[in-house]
């Protein structure tokens, strides 16, 4: 190394009398693997640009650029720029970037999301105007038929057997279809929660004792302590009945349903039910909420969206996860 020029000089922090006895490269690249590159480099004297990372004497990290010059004499002269700053601003400009990207992506998500539910109440909103439409019109001869099938029962006192399984088949169905009425008007015209302050498992032990479990399907609850929820306790036992049938169901009527309650860090109720059925598909755990959306031979899927919107409007959340076996997390305030 003959000469070095002041700007490297001051860089670098070497002088051009300090190198004679030094090995510069050996100094600026002391990672062996990028001296060996540099090296190889300067000895092809190629005017093409590239990129390396020297140290200066003080171990301070420098992003350069160099091009090689081999005059005819056979003088090397090795031109480097100081591309540190520029780099810098680059890092920068690619974390802005980023950062603008995932706002986008955020937004756009946003704007979906807001796009689905503005559809959900344009659909809600015809089913509520067709619900309130005909359940005058279906309730009355439901209650009809309902009272007729009573009486004939007492008339006939002990009769034909057969003929009394028809009529409980009956009775059966005109509780499914009054039921089905119910649903759709309890989803179309769900009323703001009228808070107060309740034991949350006195809400699920409510729930429970209101539900049909049959005797094959095992309840363990568990609560690490006594927890308390700002809630309307008709609609929060509505939708645990909705969770807490939709598992019996789901596990065939056998199995086991295990409720357990917590405190989280948010200071939120979390409320955890886990069933032994054979899980949600995957496909399928965006879409349980969906209002007419459900894979059983007999349903109209009502119930979850009966349930996300009451949990929602209590200003709490609910979601689905499938491990097998369905699990629903509920929070509530």
């Amino acid at each position: 190394m003959l000469y070095l020029n002041k700007e490297f000089e001051k860089k670098i922090g070497w002088k051009t009398e300090e190198v004679k006895d030094v090995d510069l490269m050996e100094k600026v690249y002391p990672d062996p693997v990028c001296r060996r590159q540099a090296l190889e480099y300067m000895q092809k004297a190629s005017v093409e640009w590239k990129e390396f990372r020297v140290q200066s004497r003080t171990g301070k990290s420098i992003v350069s650029e160099w091009s090689n010059i081999r005059l005819k004499d056979g003088t090397q002269i090795s031109i480097g720029i100081d591309i540190t700053r520029r780099k810098q601003d680059e890092e920068k400009l690619k974390q802005y970037s980023e950062h603008l990207e995932k706002m986008v992506d955020e937004r756009t998500k946003a704007l979906r999301e807001a796009q689905k539910k503005l559809l959900l109440k344009e659909r809600l909103a015809i089913l509520g105007h067709f619900a309130g439409s005909i359940s005058h019109e279906i309730r009355n001869p439901l209650a009809a038929i309902d009272s007729s099938v009573y009486f004939l029962k007492m008339g006939m006192g002990e009769g034909n057997e057969k003929v009394r399984k028809h009529l409980g088949r009956i009775t059966s169905n005109v509780h499914k279809a009054t039921s089905i009425i119910e649903s759709l008007l309890n989803l179309t015209r769900m009323e703001k929660p009228k808070a107060e302050i309740h034991d949350l498992s006195e809400l699920v032990n409510d729930a429970l004792q209101s539900s049909k479990i049959p005797d094959t399907v095992e309840v363990v609850t568990s609560f690490s302590e006594s927890i308390s929820i700002n809630s309307e306790r008709e609609q929060i036992r509505m939708a645990l009945k909705n969770i807490i049938k939709n598992a019996v169901q789901a596990m065939d009527g056998s199995g086991k349903l295990m409720i357990t309650a917590c405190i989280v860090k948010t200071g939120n109720a979390e409320l955890v039910l886990t069933d032994t059925g054979p899980g949600i598909p995957s496909e399928n755990l965006n879409k349980i909420f969906e209002p007419l959306f459900t894979t059983k031979a007999q349903g109209i899927g009502f119930g979850l969206s009966i349930t996300k919107m009451i949990i929602e409007n209590h200003g709490g959340t609910i979601r689905a996860e499938s491990e097998p076996g369905d699990r629903l997390l509920l929070t509530c305030p």
